[in-house]
């Protein structure tokens, strides 16, 4: 069995049992909590092609940056546009996924969810709910991304972090979509050259 088909049987085993954490495939009127782990923010999805607002899925990288670049950051002074209180109901606001899209807000959820909704048309991809690290900060943050299969290879896909570098002065952006070699369980593995600093988790590991 090679390392991609054991990722994949794994994560749709926790698709099935973790729901929350690993999603296969999203469906319209399918809810997805908006903080995360937290659950007083709900987005339902109202309209499955919503990414094509976006951009074409038909060149994954692009595709990928143009997400990243699309949605501006949530801030609490522009909440209310995605997440307005007088539709609270039992302490929880419930909004179609579109409207956040519509706004151009959004952060690595709202991101990872347009990332899921554009790729899986065409091939096997997962929406992940996990952890992020940096090896210059130390510490682990909440943070949404995205496993993609292209030609049966699984990439991680980060649309909130693309690599950003310069050259004669000039800011350029690429997505970054890269390789997995391996996953634990809890840690997806990424090979030295690939990685940046970056490290990526589904769980907190077991020191």
């Amino acid at each position: 069995m090679s390392s991609n088909q054991s990722l994949k049987e794994k994560l749709l085993e926790f698709s099935k049992e973790e729901p929350n954490r690993v999603r296969h495939r999203l469906e319209l009127g399918e809810e997805i909590s908006a903080n995360l782990h937290a659950g007083c923010f709900v987005y339902f999805i109202d309209d499955i092609e919503i990414y094509k607002r976006i951009g074409n899925s038909d060149d994954p990288n692009e595709f990928y940056l143009a997400v990243g670049q699309a949605l501006k950051p949530i801030s609490m002074e522009n909440l209310p546009r995605v997440f307005p209180s007088n539709e609270r109901i039992n302490g929880r606001i419930k909004a179609p996924f579109s409207r956040t899209v519509n706004e151009r807000l959004g952060d690595c959820l709202e991101k990872s969810i347009l990332v899921q909704l554009g790729s899986q048309v065409y091939t096997d991809s997962f929406l992940i709910t996990g952890l992020f690290l940096h090896d210059e900060i130390r510490r682990f943050y909440p943070h949404a991304f995205n496993i993609v299969y292209h030609d049966g290879i699984s990439y991680l896909v980060d649309a909130q972090n693309p690599v950003i570098f310069h050259v004669n002065e000039t800011r350029t952006e690429v997505s970054y979509a890269v390789p997995v070699s391996g996953f634990d369980g809890k840690k997806f593995e990424i090979e030295e050259r690939w990685r940046l600093g970056r490290s990526y988790f589904l769980d907190f590991p077991i020191e």
